[in-house]
């Protein structure tokens, strides 16, 4: 199977499971996280995630994070599904489908999680939760 990953040093860290994210390098760009702290920050991300610009919500681009782990992102015609999980300070996304056709190869997207927990960027765009949840 052929392998494209996206973003900061998961080629890196591609393999470790949650147990292993305890002892990954530092140089790795992931920090050491316990149990604890993971499970409140899979209950935060939990929810629909829209992009914010000057302090304007555009619900028309929307992330949503379920409790089985998970995702969905839709914008337009674009539409993009897979799981997702939290490795240390990062949301490492695992694309299945992109524009409703099976992904043909594995991708795999590093989110660093910002300062606050409260937000993440996805390229250029910020993303906070959804004012009020979209309608789908």
């Amino acid at each position: 199977m052929k392998c494209l990953y996206i973003g900061l040093a998961l080629a890196g860290i591609a393999g470790y499971s949650h147990a292993q994210t305890a002892q990954a390098s530092p140089s790795l760009g992931i920090t050491v996280t316990t149990a604890k702290s993971l499970a409140v920050r899979k209950a935060a991300l939990i929810g629909t995630w829209t992009v914010w610009s000057n302090k304007t919500e555009n619900k028309s681009v929307r992330m949503t994070f379920d409790k089985d782990d998970k995702f969905s992102f839709k914008f337009a015609a674009a539409r993009s599904e897979g799981t997702y999980e939290i490795i240390g300070d990062k949301i490492v996304l695992t694309y299945l489908k992109v524009d409703g056709k099976p992904a043909e190869f594995e991708m795999k997207k590093g989110l660093p999680f910002a300062a606050d927990n409260l937000s993440f960027e996805v390229d250029t765009y910020h993303y906070e939760k959804a004012s009020i949840p979209a309608k789908s």
